[in-house]
């Protein structure tokens, strides 16, 4: 009778012991869930901003090929206008 006694007594521990692990893992598993959202909320936010500042480096690319191209069509007419004002100094020397 003894023996029955301790062994409904160990199954009545083991299932308290169960049922406490059983509200732990819930409680971590709501936890983790929180945890998780936060962190796929952080990677939408930073994907965003990698985003932008793909963008931005596009822009300054295009802006730094546009500002040498202007240089150059600069160059390109003040090396125009030095070969014509050149030209009429020679004209000017064979008179």
């Amino acid at each position: 009778m003894q023996e029955l006694k301790d062994l409904t007594e160990d199954i009545l521990k083991k299932s308290s012991q169960l049922a406490q692990r059983y509200v732990d893992s819930v409680q971590e598993n709501f936890s983790l869930k929180s945890k998780n959202k936060e962190l796929r909320h952080k990677v939408e936010i930073l994907e965003e901003k990698v985003r932008k500042q793909s963008e931005e480096i596009v822009r300054l690319q295009l802006a730094t090929v546009w500002e040498e191209g202007e240089k150059k069509t600069g160059m390109k007419l003040k090396l125009n206008e030095l070969v014509r004002e050149i030209d009429r100094c020679l004209r000017l020397l064979e008179e």
